[in-house]
């Protein structure tokens, strides 16, 4: 603080106060700002406690982006390999090859019922399209369960 003397105008007391080499309290420095998180959209500033250096990139972020992924890390984007490029790829591939299993083993005309919530979807559907449940085994293998025959729930095993 800054001891104000009695009968002195304390512009002057603070105007010999700065003059007198006075290091400035943090924040208290007309046109400096605080230092802020540089992902797109984020406004949290960047303080000793609130902040991480990304140990791949360097980049300083807040503790929301402090994930590689989260940040949009330029180290580990570098960093991804045409190996796992190739992976990615296979994978789509293998995702197209089950559906047009699906699409081809079940009998024209006929639809699947959702173990989960009962809807009838359509043959070619994977999944259900309202809740998600991936089509039973049954389905997907050409022989749909006949009507009335025992199944066993995949999620929580109910003998229906």
């Amino acid at each position: 603080g800054v001891k104000l003397i009695p009968e002195e105008d304390p512009n002057l007391t603070w105007d010999r106060h700065v003059r007198s080499n006075c290091s400035p309290a943090e924040g208290s420095v007309p046109g400096l700002r605080k230092a802020r998180c540089p992902v797109a959209g984020c406004k949290e500033p960047l303080t000793s406690s609130g902040s991480v250096d990304c140990a791949r990139c360097g980049l300083r972020t807040c503790l929301k982006h402090r994930f590689e992924e989260a940040h949009a890390c330029a180290a580990t984007a570098a960093a991804e390999s045409l190996e796992a490029a190739a992976k990615r790829r296979a994978a789509a591939a293998a995702v197209a090859q089950q559906r047009q299993q699906v699409a081809s083993a079940a009998p024209a005309g006929k639809e699947w019922s959702c173990p989960r919530c009962t809807l009838l979807n359509a043959t070619s559907a994977v999944e259900c399209s309202v809740c998600g449940e991936p089509r039973p085994r049954a389905a997907v293998g050409g022989a749909l369960a006949a009507a009335g025959a025992p199944w066993t729930c995949s999620r929580c095993t109910l003998d229906n």
